[in-house]
Parts: structure tokens; C-alpha cells; sequence
């Protein structure tokens, strides 16, 4: 076999075997083998994980020890692109403040200026489906939601369907705050539902100029490695996955957690073979070695050449 036919196959191996732990997982929540919060964090490790692996791998067999060094820092960097978003949303941290709301008028001290998520949320019952709408301010700004449970049916494994219900009794809210102690205020709290108030939980977050900045430096490095690796292929893939998935999970609710995170994959999985085709080809032109830019500009030219035979043919 030869070997670039043998090493695209262990690729695609190594894709097929996350895409598979990713289904696996998903079953086992769909047939209630597993709670929620447990799956989706087990699904967005085992695809970013999938990520790193694909994007080390692409370089690991390399001769050159600079590129193979490259390829485990793109790899790092695909990881932490993708996991730090994924593990704010299901694993927010210790909150800077916390409180709970019960009437209008309440308020919760936020000591420090800086960016936060802001987590709201309340016990809803879950023998009893409600649904509860709230209006925040926060400085300047007003924050409106709705925590509900939602009844629907769920196949079982012998074939029958049974009720169940979607917690949708958490909501993340992206804040800004400029000046210290600011104070979230709640405006109005409607609904019919048996919750004593509205939970609260501020959370910090990095800027999202960070986030934008180790997603250009990704796809940057990912260009150069793809380049230089053009005969090997495949590196700068994961890295536009890690970041769309990334910015799909940076807008997502903590609950409900599985949608989001397979939605996420999902948009992940689609916009790095895209874009990650479109950057190959950008690659190869820009950072190909000089021989090899060569063989790839002849190869374009070629079909042209054939259609349109020069006047000293």
C-alpha cells in the first residue's frame, strides 16, 4: 500500500472511531443511560480530543522535528481553542457573586469590573412543567429570559415511548461591566411556577478579544504547517473545526447541555472540511516549499494549457 494512501486510512480511522464514542454517547442519553450534564462533557472531550489528534497526527511522521514540534503545538493550540469555551458553559467555576432574587427591586453586587457570564436559574419542579420569565438590568444594560420545562416523549429500548421532561432552567447571559460594584437589578420576575426566586451566579470569562486573537494565531500556524506538510495534508482542518466549534459553544445555554454540544460538533465538523479545503488550497499556493509550489501551479495551469494550445504549438 502506499504510504500516503496507508496514513490518510489511519485518519480516517482515528475520525471514525471519535465519531463512533460521539454516537455511543449519544444513544446512551437518548435510552437515559446517562444524565445530561455527564454526556455532553464526555461528547466535547472526546471531540476536541478528536481534534488534537488529527492535527498531531497530520504532522507526526514528518522527517523534519521543527514540523512535528509544529503540529503538537497546533494540536494544543485546537484543544485549548475548542475546550476552553465548551468547559465555561458546562463547567462555569467558582462565581465572583451569588444570590438569589426574589422580588423586584432585589439586586446582586458584582465587586469588580471586567467581562462575566452571568448564569440565572430556578428550581423548577419537575413534576410540574412551568415556565418563568425574568427581566435584569446590569448597568446600562437590560437582560431578558425564560426558564421552563418543556414535557415531551422519549422511545424507549423495548420500543415504547414515555413522557419526559427538558430542563430548560438555566440561561447564560455575556456581560460587560465598566465601572466596580455594579449592581444587577431585577426588574420583573413573571410565570407560573412553584420556584421561590431566581438564582443568580456570576462567573468570570475571558475577553473575547482573546478568544478571536488564539483563534487567527491557529489558523495562521495551521496555514504554515499545512504548506509545508502539502503532501501529507490535512492540518489546518481541525484547526477551523476547533474554531467554529469554539464560537458555537461560547454563545451556548449550560442547560440544555446535550443539543448544544452535538449541535456545536456538528457546525464544527462542516465548517473545517469547508474551510479547511479552501485554506489547503490558500496554503499551498503562499507556504508550499518552492519545488513543490511548482508542481501545484503546473498542475492548475495545466487544463488551461490544454484548452488554449499557444501559437508556437
Amino acid at each position: 500500500m502506499d504510504p500516503g494512501t496507508g496514513e490518510a486510512l489511519r485518519g480516517w480511522g482515528l475520525a471514525a472511531g471519535g465519531m463512533l464514542v460521539a454516537a455511543l454517547l449519544a444513544l446512551a442519553y437518548f435510552f437515559g443511560l446517562l444524565g445530561e450534564r455527564a454526556v455532553a462533557s464526555l461528547v466535547a472531550a472526546a471531540f476536541v480530543l478528536l481534534l488534537a489528534g488529527i492535527a498531531v497526527h497530520a504532522g507526526f511522521e514528518s522527517p523534519n522535528g521543527r514540523l512535528r514540534a509544529g503540529a503538537i503545538v497546533f494540536g494544543l493550540g485546537c484543544l485549548l481553542v475548542a475546550a476552553l469555551p465548551a468547559s465555561i458553559v458546562l463547567l462555569p467555576g467558582r462565581p465572583v457573586a451569588t444570590g438569589v432574587l426574589r422580588a423586584p427591586g432585589d439586586s446582586l453586587k458584582v465587586p469588580e469590573p471586567g467581562e462575566y457570564r452571568l448564569l440565572a436559574s430556578a428550581p423548577l419542579k419537575r413534576g410540574e412543567p412551568g415556565r418563568l420569565e425574568y427581566r435584569l438590568a446590569a448597568g446600562e444594560r437590560e437582560l431578558e429570559g425564560a426558564l421552563e420545562l418543556l414535557r415531551s416523549l422519549r422511545r424507549g429500548r423495548r420500543g415504547g415511548a414515555s413522557p419526559v421532561v427538558e430542563d430548560h432552567s438555566a440561561r447564560a447571559h455575556d456581560l460587560r461591566l465598566e465601572h466596580a460594584a455594579t449592581r444587577v437589578t431585577l426588574k420583573a420576575l413573571d410565570g407560573k411556577s412553584s420556584a421561590s426566586g431566581l438564582t443568580l451566579r456570576v462567573c468570570r470569562r475571558l475577553p473575547a478579544v482573546f478568544s478571536w486573537a488564539a483563534m487567527a494565531l491557529l489558523l495562521g500556524l495551521g496555514l504554515v504547517l499545512e504548506g509545508k506538510l502539502a503532501a501529507r495534508g490535512g492540518v489546518v482542518m481541525p484547526g477551523a473545526a476547533a474554531a467554529a466549534f469554539g464560537l458555537a459553544m461560547g454563545a451556548a445555554n449550560p442547560l440544555p447541555a446535550v443539543g448544544p454540544v452535538l449541535g456545536a460538533a456538528i457546525l464544527g465538523a462542516g465548517t473545517g472540511v469547508v474551510a479547511g479545503s479552501v485554506l489547503r488550497v490558500v496554503a499551498r499556493r503562499l507556504f508550499a516549499p518552492a519545488g513543490r509550489r511548482s508542481r501545484v501551479a503546473t498542475l492548475a495551469e495545466g487544463p488551461r494549457a490544454r484548452q488554449h494550445p499557444s501559437a508556437e504549438a
